[in-house]
């Protein structure tokens, strides 16, 4: 309900409740009979409440078409990867796909915490002719006792195998950046694998 939907709500609301506190006191006997009697004789004789009358039949059914408006939701736009096969298309959630990042990331030798942002670019064809269908952008946290090039070149490598073996996208762009530094106690031990 828009701004002006709820201004001409709350004076309709507003009157309607004066309107029956007038009836209350006249039932209670707080105004006198005589009195309520004049003034309707005097308020039906003029063209004013003829105007009022048409005014809270507009605004009842402006009310009454609010209420049974409804606006169309926006459609949420899920960005997809298409990845092709030789028998067809897969359409892969960007979200899938960061999900799997933050992972293959989480399992290098040095990393302590990870954030992957996956940009489902469009395909432009670069001066090789293939196209990049994806940027990925890391946030990492890496022990202070890990060499940083060390730790981003495990990353980059790592990230590129996988996303070759699993969605068969080569030279995925890879941008990361090192939001912490861990300290000796908070790092993790080498995991067996």
């Amino acid at each position: 309900m828009g701004f002006i939907s709820r201004f001409v709500l709350f004076w309709y609301a507003l009157a309607i409740a004066v309107a029956s506190i007038c009836v209350a006191s006249l039932c209670l006997g707080v105004m006198p009979h005589s009195f309520v009697l004049e003034q309707t004789a005097f308020w039906l004789a003029r063209w004013e409440t003829v105007a009022g009358a048409a005014v809270v039949l507009f605004l009842s059914i402006y009310l009454l078409g609010c209420v049974f408006h409804r606006e169309a939701k926006p459609e949420k736009k899920t960005e997809a990867v298409i990845v092709r096969s030789e028998t067809g298309e897969v359409s892969v959630s960007v979200k899938a796909v960061s999900s799997m990042v933050e992972k293959i990331v989480a399992n290098v030798y040095g990393v302590e915490s990870v954030q992957a942002g996956v940009v489902s670019d469009t395909p432009k064809a670069d001066g090789k002719g293939k196209a990049s269908p994806l940027i990925l952008r890391l946030q990492v946290g890496v022990s202070e006792d890990r060499n940083v090039a060390a730790v981003s070149d495990a990353i980059r490598t790592a990230v590129s195998e996988h996303m070759a073996k699993t969605l068969g996208f080569e030279d995925c762009p890879i941008d990361i950046s090192v939001s912490e530094i861990a300290s000796g106690s908070t790092a993790r031990k080498p995991r067996v694998s």
